[in-house]
């Protein structure tokens, strides 16, 4: 009978570390999750109101050229008002295609795949777009 007692104790201290445990994991995500939320709602109103949405596709290297493959699932073009490289690098030496290498643009076109090619021969980490001098964009890049 002695050794009962030290294992009801044992599973009853294991119960209540599970739940305190249980309950702050239940609890962290929404913590999180309002964040990111606060975030998403306030590019979701961005890009209602102007009727752009860019979604970022792929990320390509060919000799001393970038390209970065987007997709506006918006209604309106957008327009490329900056774009820096790392945080902190602008560039001005850019191009963009819409569908294909050969169909150069002036804008992200509604409801098509857009390239832009960047002339620039360093590491790439990170691309910011800034659109229609409104909306920023911020992808991690992971070259290999």
């Amino acid at each position: 009978m002695k050794a009962v007692t030290p294992l009801i104790a044992t599973s009853i201290l294991i119960l209540i570390v599970i739940s305190l445990i249980s309950l702050l994991m239940y609890q962290t995500p929404s913590l999180v999750n309002t964040e990111v939320s606060s975030l998403s709602s306030q590019y979701l109103e961005l890009s209602t109101n102007n009727g752009v949405h860019i979604e970022f596709i792929a990320h390509a290297i060919n000799g001393s050229s970038h390209y970065i493959y987007l997709y506006n699932y918006g209604w309106t073009p957008a327009i490329i008002s900056n774009i820096y490289i790392n945080d902190s690098l602008e560039i001005n030496d850019f191009t963009i295609f819409v569908d294909t290498i050969e169909n150069e643009a002036s804008t992200l076109e509604p409801k098509k795949i857009s390239i832009i090619k960047i002339n620039y021969t360093g590491s790439m980490n990170s691309i910011t777009l800034i659109l229609n001098h409104i909306i920023k964009l911020r992808w991690i890049i992971n070259e290999s």
